[in-house]
């Protein structure tokens, strides 16, 4: 069981928030490679910003594996997690009807029965609802993975059932039209709550494989991931956001590896010893914990800020227009996390 936070996975926990916030600047960032304005130098640069933000919900999920399923708890922990997620799935949705009817009403015309509600409950008027069913479905699929954890040797065997359901079986599907087995839905399932926590708890306890052949070959998966992943986008973006579920998680792994080795090399022990250094840590240890309630409030918060993006984009490019306003937005939300949780009840929640 990990008692200590580990600055790496707090560092990375950090870096996703980051794209995942990106990921929802719409065509201000997220898809600005679509404007047939932008040089080719510019589109390029837009294309892989835009992957990028591809590996954030499986580095999340990555994180979650290495931290829980190695513990050995009683199931009632994690019925109370659950529990706890329903609460919070609850009191977000609620906020969001309470924030969007009193600027849209026509959204009330939409409850007219309880029905009505758990339907809106389930689908949200708020982007960032959908994670929280996402950890919600990764919390019920908890035991069952922390017991598949203990069975090393089940590892690789996950790993070709994965590319077999996420990659060979919905390539099928296209070239034979079969639209009724759904097979990109369950491949996206299995990514996301079965492979992706798998591959966090390998990487991060598996203290043999970080050795330098492996990482220069780790990091040439991750270019050929990144290359593709940018082709394919913007080829069809049809085959990019529904079949090809491998490429994001492989340059996920790799990102993940990256941060574990470096956590471990000279360059990093050099890092700890700078004057800096504690001052940096207490930083991104303060910063960690308001993750969520950053992710949450970002779909709103963001736009609040915008003005940001407006005044940038006058006096730079629209990219880092939109790198700036996500930097501005990440740290406005963790302001507002931060006093949010010193309520007793909302730091359980948040």
């Amino acid at each position: 069981m990990i008692k200590k936070k580990q600055v790496w996975i707090e560092s990375l926990r950090i870096f996703a928030l980051f794209w995942v916030i990106y990921n929802h600047t719409a065509g201000f960032g997220y898809s600005l490679y679509e404007n047939a304005a932008l040089s080719p130098v510019e589109t390029a640069v837009n294309l892989l910003l835009c992957v990028f933000c591809r590996v954030s919900v499986p580095l999340f999920l990555m994180i979650s594996g290495a931290l829980l399923l190695g513990r050995d708890e009683p199931i009632k922990k994690t019925t109370r997690r659950i529990f706890r997620m329903v609460i919070l799935i609850v009191v977000v949705v609620c906020a969001n009807y309470a924030y969007y009817f009193s600027i849209h009403h026509e959204y009330a015309n939409n409850i007219h029965s309880i029905l009505d509600f758990v339907k809106e409950l389930y689908g949200g008027t708020n982007l960032c609802t959908y994670y929280l069913w996402l950890y919600l479905g990764f919390l019920i699929c908890l035991p069952l993975l922390q017991e598949i954890a203990k069975r090393r040797a089940l590892l690789p065997y996950s790993a070709i059932l994965y590319v077999v359901i996420v990659q060979l079986l919905p390539l099928l599907e296209l070239r034979f039209s079969w639209p009724s087995f759904n097979l990109k839905a369950y491949g996206g399932f299995f990514a996301v709550y079965y492979i992706c926590p798998l591959i966090g708890y390998w990487l991060e306890s598996s203290e043999e494989i970080f050795t330098r052949k492996i990482l220069l070959g780790v990091n040439g998966l991750a270019v050929i991931s990144f290359a593709l992943n940018t082709w394919i986008g913007f080829w069809s973006w049809n085959v990019y956001g529904t079949t090809w579920l491998l490429l994001p998680t492989v340059l996920s792994a790799c990102m993940f590896y990256d941060a574990k080795y470096f956590s471990r090399s000279g360059a990093c022990a050099r890092l700890c010893e700078k004057r800096f250094y504690p001052a940096l840590e207490k930083v991104i240890l303060a910063l960690s914990p308001q993750t969520l309630g950053t992710f949450l409030l970002s779909g709103v918060l963001m736009w609040k800020v915008f003005p940001v993006y407006t005044y940038l984009q006058a006096t730079t490019s629209a990219t880092f227009a939109a790198l700036g306003w996500v930097l501005v937005s990440m740290l406005f939300c963790q302001a507002v996390t931060a006093v949010l949780r010193l309520i007793p009840f909302m730091k359980k929640l948040l």
